[in-house]
C-alpha cells in the first residue's frame, strides 16, 4: 500500500512540475478527517508580516493590489462629490478629482501618481491587477459596458485597450475580473444558456493575441476571479449536484492535473502542495483540505464559528475566523499543515478578504478610524531557500 501511495505522489509531482501527462485523483468528502492542529508559538517567525498605511481617505479608496513590494491603487473621488447626507450640495467636478492610480514602495516608503484620467468625471475603475512593470485594470464608463486595459510603467506608455464588452460578448457579465501572469492575463466570461456556463480566457501580451484556455467551467459569480498561485490555476467543474471536478493546470509548462471529487465544491485555490476549499459561501463552517504529497483529504472545523476567506502560502493556509472557535477568536490564522500546528497571526473582528499576491504572498487590509492599512504576508528568504 505504502508503495503504491509513494508512486502516486511521484506521478503527480511530475505533473506538475512539468513533466508527464495528466493525472486523474479522486477523493470523497465524505471520508475527510478532522484534522488534529497543535497550536504553536513560531509560525509567525517563518513569515515576514509588513503593515502600511495608505495616504488616502478610506472613502476615496478603490481597488488596490501587491506586487513585489509595492502597493498599487486606486483613488476615486466619486463618493466625496455627492452630498451623502442629503442636507448639503454636491461638490462640482474640477479636474483634480479625475480618477488616479497610484504606486507605494513599501520599501522606498514613496507614493507615485502612475496615471489620472482626463475626464469629466469620475471613471469607475471596477478592478486592479499589477505584476512587474505591467498593471491591468478594467474601467466601467458612465456610457455603459466595460473595457480592460494595461499600462507598462516603467516605460509610462498610455493605457493600452486589451478587451472590451463589445468586442468580448457575454450575457451575463457587467464587467470581468482579471488575474495577471507572468506574461498573459486571464478571466471569466459567460453564456448562460451553456450547462456549465463559462469559459477562461487569456491575452498574451507577447503575441498580442486573445484565445480561450478552458470552457464548461463553474464559478460562483461572474466577478470572482481566476485563481493562479505560483503558476497553478485552479478551474472548477461541477459534474452535477454531488460531484465536482477541479482542474489544475500549470500555466507555465501547460501540464495539468483533475481531482475528482465527490462532494459540493466552491472557491478552489491550489498550488503544488495543497488544494483547499470549500463547500458554501453561506452556511459552511469547513475547509477542505487535500495534501497532493501525502495523497490524503483532511478538513478544519471552524464550528460554531465560520471563517470569511483563505489563501496559502507553501504548505500554509491562512484563514479570516469570524466568531469563536477551537482555534481562538476572530483574526487571520496560519494552518501549518504538513507539521499540524497553528498559530493567530493577527487579531481583527474585521472580515478581511485574503488576496493572493506574487508566488509566495498574501495579503489583505483593516479599516481603523478612516486610515486603511495594507497588511501583507510573504514566506522569510531563509525558508523559501533564496
Amino acid at each position: 500500500m505504502k508503495k503504491n501511495v509513494y508512486f502516486l505522489m511521484g506521478i503527480l509531482l511530475v505533473v506538475l512540475c512539468g513533466c508527464g501527462k495528466t493525472q486523474d485523483t479522486s477523493v470523497d468528502m465524505q471520508k475527510a478527517t478532522v484534522a488534529e492542529y497543535h497550536e504553536a508559538d513560531h509560525l509567525a517567525d517563518e513569515f515576514e508580516i509588513r503593515s502600511v498605511k495608505l495616504p488616502v481617505k478610506e472613502e476615496n479608496l478603490g481597488f488596490y493590489c501587491v506586487s513585489d513590494g509595492k502597493i498599487f491603487y486606486v483613488v476615486d473621488y466619486s463618493d466625496s462629490l455627492q452630498d451623502q447626507t442629503g442636507t448639503g450640495e454636491n461638490v462640482e467636478f474640477e479636474n483634480k478629482y479625475n480618477t488616479q492610480i497610484h504606486m507605494y514602495d513599501m520599501n522606498q516608503k514613496e507614493d507615485q501618481l502612475v496615471y489620472q484620467y482626463d475626464l469629466d468625471y469620475c471613471m469607475s475603475i471596477y478592478d486592479l491587477r499589477a505584476r512587474g512593470n505591467r498593471i491591468v485594470w478594467v474601467e466601467q464608463p458612465k456610457s455603459g459596458g466595460w473595457s480592460m486595459k494595461t499600462m507598462d510603467i516603467d516605460n509610462k506608455t498610455q493605457p493600452q485597450s486589451i478587451t472590451d464588452s463589445m468586442e468580448m460578448s457575454s450575457d451575463e457579465n457587467d464587467a470581468v475580473v482579471p488575474t495577471l501572469g507572468e506574461n498573459k492575463v486571464y478571466w471569466y466570461q459567460c453564456k448562460k444558456e451553456k450547462k456549465h456556463p463559462y469559459s477562461l480566457y487569456s491575452y498574451d501580451f507577447l503575441t498580442q493575441k486573445i484565445q480561450c484556455e478552458h470552457q464548461d467551467l463553474d464559478v460562483e459569480s461572474p466577478y470572482e476571479g481566476f485563481s493562479l498561485v505560483s503558476s497553478v490555476g485552479s478551474l472548477l467543474e461541477k459534474e452535477n449536484d454531488v460531484h465536482s471536478l477541479i482542474h489544475l493546470w500549470n500555466v507555465k509548462n501547460a501540464k495539468k492535473a483533475q481531482l475528482h471529487i465527490d462532494g459540493e465544491v466552491s472557491a478552489p485555490v491550489s498550488n503544488e502542495s495543497l488544494s483547499v476549499w470549500m463547500k458554501n459561501y453561506e452556511t459552511d463552517g469547513t475547509l477542505y483540505i487535500y495534501d497532493w504529497d501525502a495523497a490524503e483529504i483532511g478538513k478544519i472545523d471552524f464550528n460554531p464559528g465560520r471563517f470569511f476567506s483563505y489563501g496559502i502560502i507553501g504548505d500554509n493556509v491562512f484563514v479570516n475566523q469570524r466568531d469563536q472557535s477551537a482555534y481562538g477568536t476572530d483574526g487571520l490564522i496560519c494552518f501549518d499543515v504538513k507539521k499540524k500546528e497553528y498559530q493567530q497571526i493577527m487579531e481583527t473582528d474585521q472580515m478581511l478578504t485574503i488576496f493572493q499576491g506574487d508566488e509566495d504572498e498574501i495579503y489583505t487590509s483593516v479599516v481603523e478610524d478612516g486610515v486603511v492599512t495594507i497588511i501583507t504576508v510573504t514566506m522569510r528568504d531563509e525558508k523559501s531557500g533564496a
